[in-house]
Parts: C-alpha cells; sequence; structure tokens
C-alpha cells in the first residue's frame, strides 16, 4: 500500500510539473507570435530582463551575443562577460554535440524553428533539462543571428524519469503476476489504470470513466458489482470479488479476480477506492474443464459395460462403478464392503497373490511395476462364477508416493468360450488335415542378397501330400526344393516368390508325366514370408473335361449342321415356292373364268399356307436357339385389333360368329414395343378361336395394369371363344411343340402344331406370361401379358398399319435374279404395277448395267453365280466414277430369311429386304419404304 501512496504522491508532483510547463510553453509561444508581428531584422523587440523564461542570442558563427539573467540562472553563471562570446557549445552535453550542430545549421537556413525538451550542461558540469524554443533573425533576408528563449523542466524530466522506472517495475511485475492495479477517483468520476489495463482493454490513455467501466463489465456479473460498490459508504474497507469483462471489439470474455481497499479522508468518509485485478481466465477454463472431465470420468465409469475400481494401499475397496451389477449382481455399496480373497475362487486368489508378490519384488529392486493383467473367476451373487479380465495400475500422488490402485474388471466368459470352441475348431481342422484328400504343404521363401526369391523350405506337410508325391515328411521337412529336386525349375520359384511379395494368390493345373497324373494347385500366402500349398489330383476331371468338349464339339457342329442344313432347305424350299405363288399370282390376274379363278385361288391359299408353316418352323427354330430379337418402335394397340380383326371379318360372317374387341381406356394410346411380333401373337390366338368355333362369339379383351412412375407398363390381353373347347388332361399339353388335341386320323381340325408354341416363347420374350382356361363344350379363354414401354411419341404420327394408299408407277428398274422363273414373275409383278424392268442374271452384269443407264431402285438376289448380290453391292456402292448412282436403292429379294440375314445385308451396303415368297403388295410397299414415298 505504501508503493501506491507514493505512486500517488509522485502523479501528482508529475502534474503540477506538467501544469508549470504548459504555462510557460503557452508565454514562449505568446512571445514567439509577437515577434512574428514584427520584423525580424530587428531580432527579440521585447524586455528580455523582465521575463521569467532565459532569453540568449547567437551569431552565425555560434558564439553568444546576450543572455538574460534568467539565462545565468538556469545555467549558473553570474555575470553575462562569462559568457559573451564564447561558444554555444558550453551548453551542450558532449554527446549531443554534434546534433546541437545539425540544428543550428538549419536554423541558419532557414529552414526550421525548433522546440521541444532538451538536457543542457550547466557551468558545473552537471546536466539540467529545458524546455527549448529558437528562431532566425533575418535582416536583409539573411539569417545574422539566433535567438531562443527557454524554461527550467528538470523537476519535471525527474518526476517523468521515475514515474516511468515505477511503471517499468510495475508493469514487469504486472506481466509476471498477469494482474494490473487501479485507483478509483471517487470525487472525478475516473478510475486510473496501470499499462495492464491498457494491453487488456486496448487503451490509448490511462484512466477509465465509470460509464467505460460499466460498458466492459460482463452484463451478468453488473449487478453483482454494483451491489459490492454501494458497500463503500459502509464499514467495509476489504474486498474481493471474481467477475467478467468483455474485450472489444472481439467480444472475447475474460474472469478478473479483483481485490481492493476503500481510502477514507479524516472523517472516515471514503474519497479513494485502490486495488488490483488478476486475470483468472485460464485458471477458471482450467477448473471449468476439469469439472467436465470429472463429470466425463464419472459418466463413463457410472456407463461403461467395464467394471471400474479403485482400491487404498491396505487392499481395501474405495469405489466399484455401477456395471458389478450386471458383473456380479450385486449392488456397488455391497461390493465396497467385500473382502478381497472372499470375491474369487482359490485358484484365482493364489494367481493374485503371485503376481503381487512378482509386483513387490519389482519395487524393492528399485524398479516402476507395470500395469498388471490377469484373468480371474470370481463368485456372482447366486453362486455362480464369472471369468473376468482384470487390469491394474498403482496410483501414485504428486510426491510419487503409491496411494492405491485403479483397476478395471471386464466379463470374458464369452471369449473364454470363443476360446474353447476355437481349441475344439483348431483339432477338427488339425483333423481335417491329417485326413484330407488334397495335399498340402507350408513352406518358408528363402532370398538371396539382392531380394529375388532363390529357394523355399518345407516347414510343414499333411499325409496326402506324402500319398500324392511319394516323399516322406522325414525326407522334407527342414530342407529346401534345391536340396531335394535340383532340377526344380526357377520360373516355379519365381511364382511362389510373387505370391509371398505380392500377397495375390496363384491357381494353376500341371501335369506330372513320372505319375501320369493332372493336379489343380493352389498357393497362397497365409504368413509374410511363407506360402502354402495346396493341390488336388484331378485327373478324373479332366477326362470328363475332355469328353465333355468332345461331346460339345459334336454337339456345335451337329447344331450348325442343322442351321445350314435348314439355312439351305428354307432357300430351296422358298425360291421354287416363289415361282409357284408368282406364277399363281399372275394366273389369277390374267382374265379366268370363275371356274380357273377358282382353282387358282384354291392354289394360292394352298401355297400360302405351306409358307405359313415354313415360316413357323423357321420361327420356332430361332426360338429355341435364342436368336429371335424384338424390336422397340412405337405403335398403336388399336390399330394392331383393328388389322386383327378386319383379316377375320369376311370368315366371321360367313360363319354367322361375332368377333368383337375393347380396349380399355387406362392403355396409353402409344406404346413401345414390337408390333409385328404382338400382331403375330393375336393371329394365331385369334386363328385358333376361329379353327375351333362353328357360331357363338371371339372376344378379344386388353386392360393394363399401371404403375406411377415406372417406364413400362404391364398389358393383359385375352382372347374368348365359345368353342367346342379343350379337354382338361390336353391343357398341359397345349403349347408344346408339334402337339395338337386331336392327333388322330380322323381329327376335323388340322395345323402343324407350331402356333401355340411359338405364342408362348415370344409373351415370354416380352417379359410375359401365358395361361388357358378351357372345358370341353364351354369353350376356351387364353390370356396372356406382356410388359411394353412408354413414350412420348405423338400418336398422330405413329402407324401400324402400312400406308397402301396409291401405287409408285414409271419406275426405272433394274432386276438381278439367276432364276428364270423367278426372274420372270419379278418381272411381271413389276410390269403389273406400272414399272419398266431391266434384267440380269449375275451379280456380274449389275455395274456394266448400271453404268449404261440410271435405275431407280436395284431389286438383288443374294446367292447368284459368278458375284453374288453382296459382292454386287460393294461393288456399286465403290463404283465412285458413277457417281450419284453409286449410291442408288439396292433391296435384297432373297429366299435368305433365317435370324440375321436382313441385318448381314444391310450392313453390306442394301437398303431394303423382302424375303421370298413375297405378294405383289409387298413388293409396292418396300419400294415405296426404300424410295421414301
Amino acid at each position: 500500500m505504501h508503493d501506491k501512496d507514493s505512486e500517488a504522491r509522485l502523479r501528482d508532483q508529475l502534474l503540477d510539473a506538467s501544469r508549470e510547463i504548459a504555462r510557460l510553453e503557452a508565454e514562449i509561444e505568446r512571445i514567439k507570435r509577437d515577434q512574428r508581428a514584427h520584423s525580424p531584422a530587428k531580432g527579440f523587440r521585447g524586455h528580455p530582463e523582465a521575463m521569467e523564461a532565459g532569453f540568449f542570442r547567437i551569431d552565425r558563427q555560434g558564439r553568444f551575443e546576450e543572455v538574460n539573467r534568467a539565462w545565468l540562472r538556469l545555467h549558473g553563471y553570474d555575470s553575462p562577460e562569462e559568457v559573451i562570446g564564447r561558444h554555444f557549445s558550453i551548453t551542450q552535453r558532449e554527446r549531443d554535440a554534434k546534433a546541437a550542430e545539425t540544428v543550428v545549421d538549419d536554423i541558419l537556413a532557414g529552414s526550421t524553428m525548433p522546440s521541444g525538451l532538451f538536457a543542457r550542461r550547466l557551468k558545473d558540469g552537471s546536466e539540467g533539462w529545458h524546455f527549448f524554443s529558437a528562431w532566425p533573425v533575418i535582416e536583409n533576408n539573411v539569417v545574422v543571428a539566433i535567438e531562443g528563449l527557454l524554461i527550467d523542466a528538470t523537476a519535471h524530466h525527474l518526476a517523468q524519469e521515475e514515474a516511468e522506472r515505477r511503471r517499468a517495475i510495475l508493469s514487469a511485475a504486472e506481466r509476471f503476476g498477469n494482474m494490473g492495479s487501479w485507483d478509483w477517483d471517487l470525487a472525478m468520476g475516473m478510475v486510473f489504470v496501470s499499462p495492464f489495463w491498457m494491453r487488456l482493454l486496448g487503451l490509448s490513455k490511462a484512466f477509465l470513466r465509470i460509464q467505460d467501466v460499466k460498458d466492459i463489465l460482463h452484463p451478468d456479473d453488473l449487478a453483482k458489482i454494483t451491489d459490492l460498490v454501494r458497500t463503500r459508504n459502509g464499514n467495509t474497507d476489504n474486498f474481493d470479488v471474481e467477475h467478467r469483462i468483455l474485450i472489444a471489439p472481439s467480444g472475447e470474455t475474460r474472469w478478473l479476480l479483483a481485490r481492493g481497499k476503500v481510502i477514507r479522508d479524516a472523517d472516515g468518509a471514503p474519497i479513494r477506492v485502490i486495488g488490483v485485478s488478476q486475470d483468472v481466465t485460464e485458471r477458471r477454463r482450467a477448473e471449468e474443464k476439469l469439472r467436465q472431465s470429472e463429470a466425463m470420468y464419472r459418466l463413463i465409469a457410472e456407463n461403461s459395460d467395464d467394471v471400474i475400481w479403485t482400491l487404498d494401499p491396505d487392499w481395501c475397496f474405495t469405489y466399484v462403478s455401477p456395471s458389478i451389477v450386471k458383473l456380479r449382481g450385486i449392488p456397488p455399496e455391497q461390493a465396497v464392503r467385500e473382502h478381497i480373497p472372499d470375491t474369487m475362487t482359490l485358484e484365482s486368489w493364489r494367481r493374485v497373490l503371485s503376481i503381487s508378490a512378482a509386483r513387490q519384488e519389482t519395487s524393492e529392486r528399485g524398479g516402476t511395476p507395470e500395469v498388471s493383467r490377469l484373468e480371474i473367476e470370481q463368485y456372482r451373487a447366486d453362486g455362480s462364477t464369472v471369468w473376468v479380465e482384470c487390469v491394474v495400475r498403482p496410483m501414485h500422488d504428486p510426491g510419487g508416493e503409491m496411494v492405491g490402485f485403479v483397476g478395471v474388471s471386464r466379463d470374458i466368459s464369452e471369449r473364454r468360450r470363443a476360446e474353447a470352441a476355437l481349441r475344439a475348431s483348431e483339432e477338427r481342422y488339425r483333423a481335417l488335415f491329417e485326413n484330407m484328400d488334397s495335399g498340402f504343404a507350408l513352406h518358408e521363401m528363402i532370398f538371396d542378397d539382392a531380394g529375388r526369391p532363390c529357394d523355399y523350405r518345407f516347414i510343414e506337410i499333411n499325409p496326402a501330400f506324402e500319398r500324392l508325391t511319394g516323399l516322406s515328411r522325414e525326407t522334407l521337412l527342414g530342407r529346401t526344393v534345391l536340396e531335394i529336386m535340383p532340377a526344380t525349375e526357377p520360373e516355379w520359384i519365381q511364382t511362389y516368390g510373387r505370391v509371398v511379395t505380392t500377397g495375390e494368390p496363384v491357381v494353376y493345373e500341371s501335369f506330372n508325366r513320372t505319375l501320369d497324373r493332372h493336379f489343380e494347385v493352389t498357393a497362397y500366402r497365409p504368413e509374410s514370408g511363407k506360402f502354402a500349398v495346396i493341390f488336388s489330383d484331378v485327373s478324373e476331371r479332366k477326362r470328363h473335361e475332355a469328353d465333355l468338349k468332345s461331346a460339345k464339339a459334336a454337339a456345335e457342329a451337329a447344331n450348325k449342321a442343322k442351321s445350314e442344313f435348314l439355312a439351305n432347305m428354307s432357300h430351296e424350299i422358298r425360291t421354287p415356292l416363289h415361282g409357284v405363288l408368282g406364277m399363281l399370282q399372275l394366273l389369277a390376274d390374267s382374265g379366268l373364268d370363275d371356274e380357273q379363278s377358282g382353282y387358282a385361288s384354291v392354289a394360292l391359299q394352298s401355297g400360302r399356307h405351306l409358307l405359313s408353316v415354313l415360316n413357323d418352323i423357321l420361327d420356332l427354330t430361332r426360338l429355341h436357339a435364342d436368336k429371335l430379337r424384338l424390336r422397340q418402335e412405337p405403335f398403336r394397340f388399336s390399330e394392331i385389333l383393328d388389322v386383327v380383326t378386319s383379316s377375320f371379318m369376311v370368315a366371321a360372317q360367313e360363319r354367322g360368329v361375332g368377333l368383337t374387341w375393347s380396349l380399355s381406356q387406362d392403355i396409353p394410346p402409344v406404346l413401345l414395343g414390337d408390333s409385328a411380333r404382338l400382331r403375330q401373337v393375336l393371329f394365331n390366338l385369334v386363328g385358333n378361336a376361329f379353327k375351333f368355333t362353328e357360331r357363338g362369339t371371339i372376344r378379344i379383351e386388353v386392360d393394363c395394369l399401371d404403375a406411377p412412375g415406372r417406364n413400362d407398363i404391364r398389358v393383359f390381353v385375352s382372347v374368348s371363344d365359345s368353342g367346342i373347347g379343350i379337354p382338361e388332361d390336353k391343357l398341359d399339353e397345349i403349347f408344346e411343340a408339334f402337339t395338337q388335341v386331336d392327333g388322330s386320323l380322323t381329327r376335323k381340325h388340322h395345323g402343324s402344331g407350331l402356333g401355340l408354341p411359338i405364342v408362348k416363347r415370344l409373351v415370354e420374350l416380352m417379359d410375359g406370361a401365358i395361361s388357358i382356361e378351357s372345358a370341353a363344350g364351354h369353350g376356351t379363354t387364353v390370356t396372356f401379358s406382356v410388359l411394353l414401354g412408354r413414350t412420348q411419341a405423338d400418336s398422330k404420327q405413329v402407324s401400324t398399319v402400312p400406308s397402301r394408299a396409291g401405287k409408285l408407277r414409271g419406275l426405272r428398274l433394274l432386276v438381278a435374279e439367276d432364276e428364270r422363273i423367278n426372274q420372270a414373275v419379278i418381272r411381271r409383278l413389276l410390269e403389273k404395277l406400272g414399272h419398266s424392268v431391266v434384267c440380269v442374271d449375275t451379280g456380274a452384269h449389275v455395274l456394266p448395267a448400271l453404268e449404261r443407264e440410271p435405275f431407280d431402285a436395284i431389286l438383288m438376289d443374294i446367292q447368284m453365280p459368278e458375284v453374288n448380290g453382296i459382292e454386287a453391292t460393294r461393288l456399286v456402292r465403290g463404283a465412285t466414277h458413277l457417281g450419284a448412282r453409286a449410291s442408288v436403292p439396292v433391296i435384297a429379294l432373297t429366299a435368305h430369311a433365317l435370324h440375321g440375314d436382313k441385318e448381314r445385308f444391310i450392313e453390306a451396303g442394301m437398303t431394303g429386304y423382302l424375303a421370298k415368297p413375297f405378294e405383289a403388295e409387298d413388293l409396292d410397299s418396300v419400294l415405296r419404304d426404300v424410295l421414301g414415298e
């Protein structure tokens, strides 16, 4: 407190000196203003002897010309004669001489009029401090002298130095103690603060107003501090309080411990409050962390599945966590009172004593006992036992004295059971290892100095290895492969070396010529630096595989022969059938009488039926070979229904059978799928219904199951008739190929038995299913479902039925066909359609014909002598000298109608495709499609 009082007195002295200097500075400034108001050529116009300030004048050489009595008194001289004529350096300290010369030179140059606090050398050699101001004396624009005034500032300087010294001491103390002092002048309402506060609060001045103090106090602590302040009028002089402040501008909160004392006057009235405040933020944070840590550890201990406990040096429990209830079925308060030996079996207690003795011996030798880990069998409340793993660690006080133990107990009953099961499993695997049919060998890889695998050593083998190789265990174990089999190829060592270094297993097959056996070998890395090999005798399997390969090759050859036979038979049947159907079409259009026309119509119908049977056989073949591919194109279901019912409408009217259809409004106008195959399914089903329905009705109903958000829709179609029905014992066979309900020689209804099997396969290709319900004499209902896609296509622009409006006429066409009859048929059909035709009988004549004249299109047979249709097309497309003629549309007219034929011809450069036999309408349609009509 004494230091605080002396500091206050020093501050008062410093303030008094500062006020006096301020007064004299103001006087000097007044004199200077008065001087500037007159001509500087005449020098100082006042009365120096009447002034309190010291006055001097020096010439350009720095010699004194005039000084007043105040100047003499300030420097310790008795008379002007001691100074006049002498150089001004007599008043300068030696270390300041050079700087003083510079200042004088600057004044003489007219560039400065200095003022400020300067040190001066007095007559007796001591130092004094003066406030100094000087100016040039100018005559005829030339500086002829320097005049100046000075006042004594020694007391102010000494007080300031003392204040700085004490401030430095105080600042150091504040920094070391992280604290600062303050002095609240109650009369002034000001709080004077030390540098600590200036640093902490970022102040530029060493005092605060009361409002400033309120602003930095934390709002939650303001009431507490206000109540404390009210006590200053009471009898309480000393106080301490912890509170928070807010640091601007960041808003950071700091905790302070404030200790203060009230200073009273002679009458006991408070006049000042002085004190110190220490920043205890870090302590508060540490205390908070400690509280959180204690709470966390308490939470862990209270909620951990493991039991946490502590013992004092006498092995008495001081704490047991609640998990003891789960572990042993007793509450913590009971566990704390237990005697340790009573908690476990006798064998476990002996184990604890043994470990304790070892710890004691380690401690007596000067060592530090490590953490102990042991497994013991403890009693539960019901008398049963539980296996527990205990981890125990000694606790020490700050002086290193052992004060007890802390431990964690964990239920390991499941682990013990698992270990027992593992041992049993290992025994089983050992038995398997000893009795397995496959050979097993464990090896250690050996590397050379460069780290390359160079050999490997046998570590373990099983009996099967001995049996399969003829090598005994005694011969192999501990020896290397090169010791036993020096001829071992390095490639095998390198292969096994890669297994060891990369960890990637290898599987391969090897043939042992000596044993005449095939082996399948697997090598893998069970642990670092080792590899294991398991090998099995696969000689029998290899023989079976060889037999299967032979059988597969034979089957593929047979299948290829079948495909080639079908392709050839299809071609050989379609070619003459095309001639027959073509001639019959021409004959029917040649002006026959009614009887002749009837014969021609029957013959044409029979030929078409033969073509239908041929197409069914090819479709079934493609379906069985999974070579039929569905198209995905937009179509309208209503148009398919129109086409199908229109085709049977005449027959329905002749028989008096009602044929109707209905389409659910929930079905989108346009769907995505293979409309041709869907039409084929309906043609077959409706055709079957007509075949077995002499009178009554046939009805087609179409509905759907819509799933919102999906890109597809499931459509259900049923075809019902009131015909003769199907016996129940025949329903399971109805979808089998070449099967009919009535297979007798006297059957009334004919057919190939291929229609429904094809229908079933087509429906399944469209992600659907088909079923049939029927009873003899009560009609039949066939129901199928297919999955069709949604599309955004405009229904007005989608048409399932090819347009037949009008026919193309006047085209110039080139026909390449080697078969004479087919050539004549195609020529006459085209001419009847109104086109002019040029025919060639080989692909070799196509390009010369095109070079002679242009054609609107070329109708190209595929199988021709010399140059076939594909080669001829490539010649045309490569004839760049023909210009635009080389791009003439080429239509394949061919008896090649198997799966993939059309795609193969289009890929070769052809534009269109039409399978033989065909009719005039088909020919007109393909011309219209190819020519863009």
